[in-house]
């Protein structure tokens, strides 16, 4: 080989392999962009990840895999669902539909009975029971999973109780729970509220499946990620009829407002990036 061909091909080598890098970076951004846009789950992306870009640095490859956990622990927290409570104001299909708006997991409406579920087990304290749509016993199913649910029929077939309600009553899911007044009540499931800041609403309840076809629920909960920039506007959209009175106003707020207002996981990828490349520029000094 002349020394014109020596000095010729270690220069395609490194065009190549600069060509390689820059096609793996953006390899690895857009499988970013696909996590925090929620069309494609954290952990079957870091196994794709994993086989397509073994060349990838330890450090990137651990920052995508402490962000998608991050951005699980903020959705199970319930700090991306969104509540708009409006008493009696709230349609339960206008509620229900926000489902099919992208970036929504679950959405679905409650309204307060004036009933209690008695237990003859605890007859001295009912638990407060709410009427649910079949979304918004979506919604608590998942209360802390960074997905949605997906319910059969027979899970609608009886109430289910925060699990703070089915220990008093020393209830589980599919159990017959016996009423103070006499009969039973089947018992379709428990859904986990963990005392980690969310609102306390919901924390002792019964709910009922009912119909979405009415108009006056009092709250509409959507479950979101990432949460659409026009949220309030969709929650607001729910309302079924505006009071005359302008001082009457529906109110909206997280679920869990202790783990900040957003979530900004983009940001916080880049800027694990630059701290490293700032870090490896004070070494080269």
């Amino acid at each position: 080989m002349s020394r014109e061909q020596d000095t010729v091909a270690p220069a395609i080598d490194r065009d190549t392999a600069a060509t390689g890098r820059m096609r793996l970076r953006g390899v690895v951004d857009e499988a970013w962009r696909d996590i925090v846009s929620g069309t494609s789950h954290a952990f079957m992306l870091m196994l794709i990840l994993a086989a397509l870009v073994g060349g990838l640095s330890a450090a990137d490859l651990f920052s995508i895999r402490s962000i998608a956990q991050q951005v699980d622990r903020y959705i199970a927290s319930g700090a991306s669902t969104y509540v708009i409570e409006f008493k009696g104001r709230i349609s339960g299909e206008a509620c229900e539909r926000l489902s099919s708006v992208d970036g929504v997991l679950a959405s679905g409406a409650l309204r307060s009975k004036n009933d209690k579920v008695t237990s003859a087990v605890l007859p001295s304290a009912g638990i407060p029971s709410l009427d649910a749509t079949t979304g918004a016993l979506g919604v608590f199913a998942s209360s802390t999973r960074s997905d949605g649910e997906t319910l059969t029929a027979r899970d609608y077939d009886g109430i289910w109780l925060s699990s703070q309600a089915a220990r008093s009553v020393h209830a589980r899911a599919g159990n017959r729970l016996a009423l103070r007044a006499g009969g039973k009540v089947r018992v379709a499931g428990v859904f986990q509220y963990p005392d980690d800041g969310r609102s306390t609403s919901y924390d002792y309840v019964a709910l009922s499946q009912v119909p979405a076809a009415a108009d006056d629920f009092d709250q509409c909960l959507v479950k979101a990620w990432p949460v659409p920039d026009a949220m309030q506007s969709l929650l607001q959209s729910t309302v079924s009829s505006w009071p005359s009175d302008a001082s009457q106003q529906p109110t909206i707020s997280q679920l869990n407002s202790t783990q900040g207002t957003q979530l900004d996981a983009v940001k916080t990828f880049r800027g694990s990036r630059k701290s490293r490349s700032g870090c490896k520029c004070c070494l080269k000094h």
